[in-house]
């Protein structure tokens, strides 16, 4: 395994700095090169460090330059010149004063230079939309990983390099622009080969992908979701459609046609557009409970797959990440026939696919390990998923009712455990109050990350949107702590129901009032089923 490269922005000198931030300009000479890292946030700086000002969302890192400048750091980049104080103790430390205006538009690509370009040694695919992104961007490093392409990944549940086969967990979706570039560093210089990466619509917004050139886009779908953060449903969109208008024209972008907002996304785009529509290029037949079958059509081929991810939201995922690995595994989406790599196209994609469940929490059954040996059906079952937008919790609901349909024996009743995360878009609540109302048979309702609002507030909004006063008495429940609302209804249950705790997914800390606590849906489903298993065989 390879160590990992010092950064080359170490050697920089004060024109190779003013070369990376084009239209910048020096306010003050001092000692470079720097001897550290580049920082955004003033805290972590540290002797000999370089410390980026720039005005963010919530803070302006200009507040901050003085607290950098005590703790060290040689160089100050700014978006707006510094103050006389800031100016003069700069000076008397001797540091370098850099500004540039643009420099939240530059920040991207001066991290990746500053690292030596990781993202242009690896092919990289970019992953957006509301829902699906997680599970697409995992079947793909998982396959590749499974073909033994050294693989990694960076998304929402965490980073993932080669070879490992789970994440760690980072908390955001897509880290900071130099964040990223560090973490791009280490993989490509630990043998890593392709980078697949969730791309949210802040980190588009606030370019922390800038300087990263995209071999491969994907777009899964566009719902409400972030509308705290953007302005309207359309403002959300041709923020995701950023991705796609940066990609070379030999680049390929696989596009879920099917969706309302697909137009935005290819208007502008220059790379070969694969387009994939439900029931157009993608089939979906059950071949067992457990089991989807796909059939896809595109790249001037036919396939017929089989996967163990269930619903056909999920046959959309898998044929997006499907059609991506086959496009770049060709050697370019426009040449699909020349320089195949032949673990792509000559592989046994049965057995690949079946490597793959998807992503952590992405409708997960949990089975714990104490009761794989039970054979007595005394259990309900029980799906962890990350639904947490209006579009996600009714296709998982939809899902599972269409699961539970097809599941052999009785026909239960289909539970939600579900909340709405505080200090968010508040005008989904109502909206997934009546998507339970009308998808579930027995709905909890409890805290989801209500972080500095009233949980009992935000159960409320959530419960505004019941049509039927008279249902909402008798089938709906506020249970606000979570780790009761779970072991409520895994106790109370009967075996032939089905429980989906929706909203967490693979998190694992619940944030009340600014804190984070330790938390995990999957945790808790499996204390709530050992406890039941406890009760029900000391009962018989």
């Amino acid at each position: 395994m390879s160590s990992v490269s010092q950064p080359l922005g170490r050697l920089w000198g004060v024109h190779d700095w003013l070369e990376h931030l084009e239209g910048a300009t020096l306010q003050l000479e001092g000692n470079l090169p720097i001897k550290g890292d580049l920082h955004l946030d003033s805290r972590k700086v540290e002797q000999g460090d370089a410390f980026l000002a720039m005005k963010g969302h919530d803070e302006d890192g200009h507040h901050y330059i003085d607290q950098a400048i005590k703790a060290g750091c040689m160089l100050i980049l700014a978006e707006s010149a510094l103050n006389e104080a800031q100016i003069q103790l700069a000076s008397d430390s001797q540091r370098t004063v850099i500004i540039d205006p643009l420099l939240r538009e530059h920040h991207g690509a001066l991290a990746q230079g500053f690292y030596g370009f990781p993202a242009q040694e690896c092919t990289l695919i970019g992953v957006t939309g509301t829902n699906g992104k997680t599970t697409v961007a995992t079947l793909l490093c998982d396959w590749y990983q499974a073909l033994e392409i050294p693989a990694s990944m960076i998304g929402t549940t965490g980073i993932r390099v080669w070879p490992e086969a789970t994440a760690t967990s980072t908390g955001l979706t897509t880290a900071d622009a130099i964040t990223l570039a560090k973490t791009m560093r280490a993989m490509v210089d630990t043998g890593t080969t392709h980078i697949v990466m969730e791309v949210s619509s802040h980190a588009l917004d606030q370019a922390r992908v800038g300087g990263l050139e995209f071999d491969g886009a994907i777009f899964t779908n566009l719902s409400q979701d972030h509308l705290d953060y953007h302005a309207s449903m359309e403002a959300y969109a041709r923020t995701k459609a950023k991705l796609f208008r940066g990609l070379a024209p030999e680049a390929a972008a696989v596009i879920n046609r099917g969706d309302k907002f697909a137009p935005i996304m290819t208007e502008g785009c220059s790379a070969t557009i694969i387009d994939l529509e439900m029931d157009v290029s993608v089939f979906v037949t059950e071949v067992a409970s457990d089991y989807t079958g796909i059939k896809i059509e595109g790249l001037g081929q036919h396939w017929d797959l089989k996967t163990p991810l269930i619903g056909e939201y999920n046959a959309m995922n898998v044929a997006q990440a499907f059609v991506m690995a086959n496009a770049l595994g060709a050697g370019g989406a426009d040449d699909v026939a020349a320089g195949a790599d032949s673990r792509i196209i000559q592989v046994d994609w049965t057995r690949v696919l079946a490597s793959s469940h998807g992503a952590p929490g992405r409708l997960e059954k949990i089975t714990p390990p104490a009761l794989q040996a039970d054979e007595k059906g005394l259990s309900p079952t029980v799906f962890v998923d990350y639904a947490h937008t209006p579009d996600a919790l009714r296709t998982v609901l939809q899902t599972l009712q269409h699961w539970a349909e097809q599941k052999p024996g009785e026909k239960g009743k289909l539970w939600v455990i579900f909340g709405a995360g505080g200090d968010r878009d508040v005008l989904k609540r109502p909206k997934m109050g009546a998507i339970a109302e009308e998808w579930a048979d027995v709905v909890i309702l409890t805290n989801d990350n209500p972080r500095s609002e009233s949980p009992k507030a935000i159960a409320h909004a959530i419960l505004s949107g019941f049509g039927s006063p008279e249902a909402a008495e008798t089938n709906v429940r506020v249970i606000l702590d979570r780790r009761e609302a779970i072991q409520t209804a895994i106790m109370e249950a009967r075996p032939s129901d089905v429980i989906l705790v929706a909203g967490k997914g693979h998190e694992t800390t619940m944030d009340i009032e600014g804190i984070r606590h330790p938390f995990s849906d999957i945790d808790e489903v499996h204390r709530a089923y050992q406890n039941r298993h406890h009760e029900v065989t000391h009962a018989h």
